[in-house]
């Protein structure tokens, strides 16, 4: 099933020229929008809505690749990005288990943590929604 950047905006209730943009910002637009790419389109905008800016969600979803296809690809998984500031020191890292989050929480009590998988449930609903219009307008 082909999806199209305009069946994305009508989804997201956006212009087509925002969706462009950020099909771009992901480095798939060169190419037809697979599922993935537009799973990762609906987690820019989740991400966005949580207040992240542009930048940074797609650096994000660049340096997190992985646990966002582990995400993606299983429906049970759980994963979150983690945000450490000490001091002068700021970094981000993951954890892909809840007691791995509990050991960083630990660590760092003044962390920030994003729930990629909540963000991702939310962009397969999304994803399914327009698959289900999408059928139904066949």
């Amino acid at each position: 099933m082909t999806i199209t950047q305009r069946q994305i905006a009508n989804a997201l209730q956006v212009s087509e020229m925002t969706v462009s943009r950020c099909v771009h910002l992901l480095g798939c637009d060169n190419r037809p929008l697979a599922k993935f790419d537009a799973w990762q389109v609906f987690m820019f905008a989740e991400l966005q809505a949580t207040g992240f800016q542009q930048h940074v969600i797609k650096d994000l979803l660049a340096e997190f690749r992985q646990e966002a296809l582990f995400v993606f690809g299983n429906p049970d998984a759980r994963a979150w990005v983690i945000f450490v500031s000490r001091g002068e020191q700021e970094f981000r890292t993951s954890a892909t288990s809840a007691p791995h989050l509990a050991a960083l929480l630990d660590l760092f009590p003044a962390c920030l943590s994003v729930p990629l998988h909540s963000l991702g449930d939310r962009a397969h609903q999304r994803l399914q929604a327009l698959k289900t219009r999408k059928a139904n307008a066949a």
